[in-house]
């Protein structure tokens, strides 16, 4: 989204350097465009869309090839020791993040939805090291909190990158509760962690391929299976579906979607029957 790739590349105050991942955004034509403009060097990073061994094997010998890319045009030290400890550092933050859903679940006062994906979307900016500090504050006193039950609507926000929280404060400012979210910069980013035995580039390509069931990937898990589940975990009232203009893999399913909540039943567990 532009968001992510040309709003960071424009801010830079020096000549940056890009890696896109090909896709069907729309503002990939114009990430393209970019080397011809001579404000960077763009490297794609070519993502199968698969999830089967092929696929795996595939992806991790494109992160290999970006990993050397790196070290030997910018002198990055990414070693498999060095890589080791970075998979370890950030699979702290996926660690933290499934403990902060997982307190939320069971106390609607403890965070707000909106300040949840927030605090989410502000760990793909900062210092690692600080963020897992303050994440693990953050997780500290949820825990000592008293779980608290409200009487409003628990809902599940899905879409990609959501960077409007106005939008889910207006949501939540209404009186309903955001309880979960499908989303890149929610529960996407943190429900694999990526093992560290074994080789680190298919370990790696399998966290990426293997996550949560993606409109941009055909994957082994039946999306009707996942979707069902969150409806019965977090006791669901329903469903906001928030896209972005021209995202058509979205757009798709946003339909099946739509269809799936038509044919759910409704049972004490699950009161899901709604998307907006």
């Amino acid at each position: 989204p532009k968001r992510s790739s040309l709003w960071l590349l424009f801010r830079a105050k020096q000549g940056p350097n890009l890696v896109g991942k090909d896709g069907p955004c729309v503002d990939m034509t114009i990430v393209y465009a970019l080397p011809r403009s001579g404000l960077v060097q763009l490297y794609i990073l070519l993502h199968p869309i698969k999830s089967d061994g092929n696929a795996i094997e595939y992806f991790a010998r494109e992160i290999r090839r970006l990993s050397e890319r790196l070290r030997n045009d910018y002198g990055a030290s990414n070693s498999n020791a060095d890589l080791k400890i970075t998979i370890e550092r950030y699979n702290q933050t996926r660690r933290l993040l499934r403990q902060l859903y997982k307190i939320r679940n069971t106390n609607d006062s403890f965070l707000k939805g909106s300040d949840t994906v927030a605090l989410m979307t502000a760990g793909l900016l900062m210092d690692r090291d600080e963020y897992n500090s303050i994440l693990n504050q953050i997780v500290k006193e949820g825990i000592l909190t008293k779980p608290k039950r409200t009487i409003a609507k628990r809902l599940m926000v899905v879409g990609p990158l959501l960077d409007n929280f106005a939008i889910l404060n207006q949501i939540e400012d209404l009186g309903a509760y955001i309880a979960y979210d499908s989303t890149i910069n929610g529960s996407r980013y943190f429900d694999l962690d990526v093992e560290t035995e074994g080789d680190l580039y298919i370990n790696l390509a399998k966290r990426y391929l293997l996550s949560e069931p993606s409109p941009t990937l055909a994957s082994d898990q039946p999306k009707e299976d996942y979707l069902n589940r969150l409806i019965v975990d977090y006791e669901l009232h329903g469903i906001i579906y928030i896209n972005q203009k021209f995202c058509e893999p979205h757009i798709h399913n946003y339909l099946f979607v739509a269809d799936l909540l038509k044919k759910t039943i409704v049972t004490e567990q699950s009161r899901t029957g709604q998307i907006i």
